[in-house]
């Protein structure tokens, strides 16, 4: 069941960086409530991996995922991804999610000018 998988990755989450292949798993879950705690521990997991996660679940169809995904670039905080979120803010056909990658794509770029 679905609420057991959300519980058996926010425990993992608790405990430290979660596998790449794991977060893949919760992002192709059919409930959006797994994906979007995958994309969350994804905005977590250092390196390569993080960044490719985030940009599958940007790519989601579903309208939640990508909104978690914006919020997670955002909070990630990797100014290489600037150009990407505004890119996506551009682009999606969801006016709320929109907006959120192009909150994202400001919030990246403020830091990168500090």
């Amino acid at each position: 069941p679905a609420l057991v998988v959300l519980a058996a990755l926010h425990a993992l989450g608790q405990l430290g960086p979660v596998p790449a292949a794991i977060l893949e798993l919760g992002l192709a879950h059919a409930d959006a409530e797994v994906a979007k705690e995958a994309v969350g521990l994804a905005c977590r997991l250092p390196g390569a991996d993080g960044l490719r996660l985030l940009r599958a679940a940007a790519g989601s169809a579903r309208w939640d995922v990508r909104h978690a995904a914006a919020r997670a670039m955002a909070d990630r905080g990797d100014p290489a991804l600037v150009a990407e979120a505004a890119r996506l803010a551009a682009g999606d056909p969801d006016p709320l999610v929109a907006r959120a990658f192009a909150d994202a794509a400001r919030a990246l770029a403020a830091r990168a000018a500090r």
